[in-house]
């Protein structure tokens, strides 16, 4: 998905919000002045815990980037959030060792909402300023905020709520302050989008929450109308700012692709520049050379006379470098075990009259398995009847597989683990004073231009071999450098996957917690409650239970699944009867409002047998089965949900169709 597709999609996201806040409100004020106790318990809960979320998401925002001006709105939201749950807490019925918060009540519920409609729009403006001038540190700034906090709940308490209906009809006076400080913070932040893209999300919250506010001065009670239009305000102008950080988050993320898209071109384009001026390199090379090879081949025809003379010369200047037998024997060996090369490698002096071989000289990487072989320099080895036998008397012998000889030498090079073996004599006026001895572990291993190399070690020859293993080397390490790199960029990749997955899902399990906690402590703690309250409550509880289930799948994005899942016993009919409850506000209070009618109906087969699997996932299933029934009949119609055993089987199917 492209960023303009995106943006469209979150657009759409937060014209969803306002036009749901907008719907709800005229749906509100049409019905009339009416009371909404659980409407308004919802509302408050829900906002308290989208404050809470938002402010862990700017501070973990302002930490991921160092911008202080996101630690201080986090901070603002923070404090909103106190005094939000300070109101949540005394509007709740509590019993049992908490019913002392409810003699909290009449001390603390004048004096929490108010502030906690200032404080978020003075912290924004203070936010600002402070950064603005960076000359307040974040310690100082929270103080800050308690401190307002705490005078803004003293003011509140000693003034009344209401009054009756004055200039303008408005009974909340106390209240009109916090329009006029979301106007300041709306016009501020609009001001502000250039330089910072938090501030247009900012200005359109601050929009939102300036129309309930305004609402808010002509409630005349806690949970009437007009107060309800409010906290529908308050809810829609925080989702609006949650789902703009999300489209923020969105977009960096898809910025970051495209940079390493096009990192991963870029790359691609100079490896092939790489390989065409290699290339043109290794034409240029290839051609040199053949002009060179042309003219030596033409200063070798003009010279022929004098290539004896010149071999003679190089013979003699090597051996008036070297005064002895051995330093030029070690040149021979590590040449070969470098440039050909070779598994192993030593000379040996022929003794014409005890007609055995002494060796004289081992290579250094041939020291090991010479040990093996009983082969260390000064041992003797008999001369068997052919292979060395034919050396000495001048032949190159060269065996191709070892292992199929009789003859002791060949027998001894194999149980080294050898497989093909070379002899070429050391000759000097038709006497052979010497044997070189080459051999690798792989049969048919040496190609007759290495047998004659061995005759002649020539410089260029060894020249160019020496280049091969060492372009060889080169390509494998360019090779491992790049699945290295592929590798880091894949591991890189997923843990930031990981560490994403794993922060949401952490924020979620925190935000549901005291949800599930409240839930549970009213189910078990409040025996008055009404049969439909009761109803309500394990209703919320269920659900809570399927997003937790929801969030532990998205662990697998960073923490393996168990291999094996555990399936318990679940009763179809009950399950049925809770997705009804879960889904009733999508089949029947939303297509109301649209003024269409859907019905639901159930027929449930008797005495149903459990079946095995796991609960949350076949509620879920089921809630996604009906939302897709319901899509399906825009006009209305019936939806019918039924149980039965299926042939006799001990198991039963549920299905949800549409019926006419």
């Amino acid at each position: 998905m492209d960023s303009g597709a995106s943006t469209a999609n979150r657009s759409l996201s937060v014209a969803g919000v306002l036009i749901a806040f907008g719907i709800g409100s005229v749906f509100l004020l049409g019905a009339g002045r009416q009371n909404y106790p659980e409407l308004h318990t919802i509302l408050d809960t829900s906002i308290t815990l989208i404050t809470g979320l938002l402010a862990l998401l700017l501070w973990d925002m302002g930490a991921r980037i160092e911008q202080p001006l996101s630690k201080r709105l986090a901070i603002a939201f923070g404090a909103t959030f106190v005094l939000e749950f300070l109101h949540v807490l005394v509007i709740v019925e509590w019993s049992g060792s908490l019913a002392f918060v409810m003699q909290l009540r009449e001390f603390l519920r004048p004096a929490t909402w108010p502030p906690a409609a200032h404080i978020l729009a003075i912290g924004i403006l203070a936010a600002i300023w402070s950064a603005r001038r960076d000359r307040v540190g974040m310690p100082a700034f929270a103080l800050f905020m308690a401190v307002v906090a705490v005078l803004l709940i003293a003011i509140f308490q000693r003034l009344p709520p209401y009054r009756p209906p004055g200039l303008l009809d408005i009974t909340r006076p106390v209240l009109i302050v916090a329009p006029l400080l979301w106007a300041i913070t709306c016009v501020l932040c609009w001001r502000l989008r250039a330089t910072d893209r938090i501030f247009g999300p900012l200005a359109l919250m601050g929009a939102v929450v300036l129309l309930g506010h305004v609402a808010m001065l002509y409630s005349q009670a806690p949970h009437d109308t007009e107060a309800m239009v409010a906290h529908l305000g308050k809810v829609a102008g925080r989702l609006v700012l949650l789902l703009s950080m999300m489209r923020m988050a969105s977009s960096d993320m898809l910025e970051r692709m495209r940079a390493e898209a096009q990192l991963a071109r870029l790359n691609e384009e100079l490896e092939v520049r790489v390989e065409e001026r290699t290339a043109q390199l290794a034409a240029s090379n290839l051609a040199l050379e053949s002009e060179i090879l042309v003219r030596r081949h033409a200063e070798q025809k003009a010279q022929a006379q004098l290539a004896r003379l010149s071999l003679l010369h190089q013979i003699t200047r090597a051996i008036g470098e070297r005064q002895d037998l051995n330093s030029i024997f070690q040149v021979v060996v590590r040449s070969l075990e470098d440039q050909l090369p070779v598994d192993f490698g030593c000379l040996c002096f022929h003794d014409a009259v005890d007609h055995v071989l002494t060796v004289e000289c081992v290579g250094i990487k041939s020291g090991a398995l010479a040990m093996e072989l009983a082969m260390p320099e000064r041992s003797r080895i008999d001369i068997d009847e052919n292979g060395l036998s034919r050396c000495v008397m001048g032949q190159l012998v060269y065996e191709p597989d070892i292992t199929r000889s009789s003859f002791p030498f060949p027998v001894r090079l194999a149980r080294g683990g050898l497989r093909a073996m070379v002899l070429a004599p050391l000759q000097v006026e038709s006497r052979v004073f010497g044997v070189l001895v080459a051999a690798r572990k792989e049969r048919d291993s040496f190609s007759s231009g290495e047998c004659e190399f061995l005759r002649q070690l020539s410089e260029h020859v060894a020249l160019a071999a020496h280049q091969a293993q060492l372009h060889g080397a080169l390509q494998q390490a360019y090779e491992d450098l790049r699945q290295t790199q592929q590798a880091v960029m894949q591991q890189e990749r997923l843990r930031a996957l990981g560490q994403m997955a794993s922060g949401i899902a952490h924020d979620i399990n925190n935000a549901l917690s005291p949800v599930s906690l409240y839930t549970q402590s009213l189910l078990e703690r409040e025996p008055g409650l009404s049969a439909r309250t009761r109803d309500y409550l394990e209703t919320i509880q269920r659900a809570v239970e399927d997003v937790a289930h929801t969030v532990a799948r998205m662990r697998e994005f960073y923490r393996q699944r168990e291999p094996q899942l555990t399936l318990m016993p679940v009763h179809l009919n009950q399950l049925v009867q809770q997705v009804v409850d879960l889904t009733r506000a999508r089949w029947s209070d939303m297509p109301q409002l649209r003024g269409t009618v859907i019905a639901l109906r159930t027929e449930l087969a008797e005495q149903l047998p459990a079946i095995s699997g796991i609960e949350s996932e076949i509620r879920e299933a089921l809630i996604n089965l009906i939302f897709n029934a319901v899509d399906a009949v825009p006009g209305g119609g019936t939806l019918m949900l039924r149980t039965k055993l299926a042939g006799g089987a001990d198991r039963a199917r549920p299905g949800a169709g549409r019926g006419r």
